[in-house]
């Protein structure tokens, strides 16, 4: 008869229980810490909707209340590191982006600055680079449950980015201002294709082509006109 409790076959069985129990250990520390991500994720979702969109709303308001014919424009940081390589690279939305809280005019008067325009220009940032160090820290930056906001982030660092680089260059001492948010830019930029809307309406039958032509048409007019 063989003797079931002998010490090598005790052994054998605590072997085996301490693998499996090895096993489970990694598999749950590797769940809890994919749930860990998500969970961070979903918070950072959640402070993008209900914090950043907010503020960008107020400040497209405050914008449009000033001049309800402004153009917003965007601008690709992947090709500038300063407000002087933007003012090269993009003259016509450098220009845009900048007469809406200065005006050079009134340099003397020191009266060249909206400070409430630029005030909400700051606060958006400071909201942006908040959400940008957070991403970073917890090491979300590739999860997949911030897809849904890859692309309203970039397109709010180019619509601001004569703010943030008037800020971090000529407004401080400390050029790394915003350097969490021109990270997570950089990181994010390449996964968002440039949307064009007229082009899938056109696609899919809701407007015809002579009005997407008529359109774009409209759109070449504008190019050149600073507003």
């Amino acid at each position: 008869m063989i003797n079931l409790f002998s010490l090598d076959n005790i052994q054998k069985v605590f072997s085996i229980i301490g693998s499996l129990s090895l096993g489970v250990a990694v598999i749950t520390y590797f769940y809890n810490k994919n749930q860990d991500e998500t969970t961070a994720a979903l918070d950072q979702v959640n402070f993008f909707r209900e914090k950043i969109i907010l503020e960008n709303d107020k400040l497209i308001r405050a914008i449009k209340t000033k001049n309800d014919k402004y153009i917003f424009s965007q601008i690709d940081l992947n090709k500038c590191n300063t407000v002087a390589d933007i003012r090269k690279e993009f003259s016509v939305n450098y220009g845009r982006q900048l007469s809406i809280f200065y005006e050079a005019s009134k340099v003397e008067s020191e009266a060249f600055i909206d400070i409430d325009i630029l005030d909400k220009h700051i606060f958006l940032l400071n909201m942006l680079e908040e959400f940008s160090l957070k991403v970073i820290h917890f090491k979300i930056v590739q999860s997949p449950v911030l897809c849904p906001v890859h692309a309203a982030f970039i397109n709010a660092i180019e619509q601001n980015a004569v703010a943030l680089f008037y800020m971090r260059d000529i407004n401080s001492y400390d050029h790394r201002y915003y350097s969490n948010i021109l990270s997570l830019y950089k990181l994010w930029k390449n996964k968002v294709g440039k949307l064009n809307i007229v082009k899938n309406l056109e696609k899919y039958g809701f407007i015809t082509k002579e009005q997407a032509e008529n359109i774009y048409n409209k759109k070449r007019q504008n190019i050149n006109k600073i507003v």
